[in-house]
Formats: C-alpha cells, sequence, structure tokens
C-alpha cells in the first residue's frame, strides 16, 4: 500500500510518524530522535477526554468533521517546530488508547510508521514508582499487564529500550529514516531494576513483547 493509499480519506492528511508504549519506556527518546527528521514534535499532550467529547455523544448537532479539522490545524500549529523534512509530524503519546488513535487515524490517515516503545518490567515498576508517587503500585503494575491490549490494538514494530543500547542501535532500528548522528542526544540509561516488586503476569507480558519484536509480525 502506498503512503497516499494509507492516508485516503482522511480528513487533513499528512505524512506522520506515532511513537506509543508504556510510561517509563523510552517513548520520549525514540519521539525526539525521530523529530530530526520531522517538520513537527507533539510529545504526550493527553487528547483522550477532548477527542471523547468531540466524537462521543451522537445527539450533538454539531459539525465534528469541521471540528476535528479544527483540532488538527490547532495541533499542527502548536506542534514544537523542527528543521526536518522527511515527515510532517512525529506524534508521541503514552498509553495511547485505542479510540485515540482511530481519531488520529480518521484526521489524518495511518502513520507512515508506527512503533511501540517497552521496557523489562523490573526496570519499569522502579522508574515509574519513582515519577509517579503518587500512583499506587498495584495501579502501576496493572497498567504494564494491560499493554499487550494496547500494542495489539494499534501495533507498531517493537523497540526494546534497555542499558546495552547505543544510539547505532537507534538509527539502524529507524533506517531507511535518514537521521545525522550528529545531532542525537547521547544515549544515558538510568535503569535500576527492583526485580522483587514484578509479578509472574508482568513477566509473561514482557515475554509476549519480546517475541513480537522478534517476528515484527504487527
Amino acid at each position: 500500500m502506498s503512503e497516499n493509499e494509507k492516508r485516503t480519506g482522511a480528513l487533513t492528511p499528512i505524512n506522520w510518524i506515532l511513537v506509543h508504549g508504556n510510561p517509563r519506556s523510552g517513548t520520549g527518546l525514540m519521539a525526539r530522535t525521530i523529530s530530526h527528521a520531522c517538520q513537527r514534535y507533539v510529545g504526550d499532550w493527553g487528547l483522550r477526554n477532548l477527542f471523547k467529547e468531540v466524537t462521543g455523544n451522537p445527539n450533538a448537532k454539531l459539525d465534528k468533521q469541521q471540528l476535528l479539522k479544527d483540532i488538527s490545524s490547532n495541533i499542527l500549529e502548536n506542534a514544537q517546530h523542527k528543521d526536518g523534512d522527511q515527515f510532517d509530524l512525529v506524534f508521541k503519546q503514552a498509553v495511547l488508547s485505542e479510540g485515540e488513535y482511530k481519531v488520529l487515524e480518521k484526521i489524518w490517515g495511518k502513520p507512515a510508521k508506527t512503533i511501540y516503545c517497552f521496557r523489562s518490567p523490573d526496570e519499569y515498576i522502579h522508574s515509574a514508582i519513582l515519577k509517579f508517587v503518587n500512583s499506587a503500585d498495584s495501579r502501576l503494575k496493572n497498567l504494564y499487564e494491560n499493554q499487550m491490549k494496547r500494542f495489539r490494538s494499534i501495533g507498531g514494530q517493537c523497540f526494546e529500550y534497555h542499558a546495552k543500547l547505543t544510539t547505532e542501535d537507534y538509527l539502524k532500528f529507524l533506517a531507511p529514516i535518514e537521521i545525522e548522528r550528529e545531532r542525537l542526544e547521547t544515549f544515558v540509561h538510568k535503569g535500576v531494576s527492583d526485580s522483587n516488586n514484578v509479578t509472574p503476569k508482568m513477566w509473561d507480558v514482557y515475554n509476549e513483547l519480546l517475541t513480537a519484536a522478534e517476528s515484527n509480525a504487527l
């Protein structure tokens, strides 16, 4: 399928890349790396409730397509502007829902590339507990355990964030996108293992993601 065919029927078709995955799993670094090849960058704007309000009420006498076009214009006008020219936008959203994705696809068409970032559960849980101090540990564990459902509904190429990564690994994974190595931030892994705080189901989910990453089936 050509890039034009992917975006047929979109309200305001653009050439864009989607980065999603669990929080604390390298989505930010991946999106920032890709942004060097893009005109615009959006990261974690949290538009889920806005999309629900626009699309959720069937009785509202509104021109919903025009509202979505207006939202698209607002996003693109206020996105961080970059100097790349290979793509119009890289859009990064951790814990992206299927509903959010369907709205984005309706507005812009299918992404030229979709990337799903993940991380081993022992490093994820340590980082998540430090970052989200007001969230219960059980909620953060459930977030990890439920990520396969989100991955299967949206898909993407899997990329594992881990200690042995190098800048060259990112460039190889993103090829044939052309990114100048000299412009990239130095990769510094800050992960700490907390295997005592990991459930068996979290390890099962991680192994499923490893299988998906190895097969590149989605």
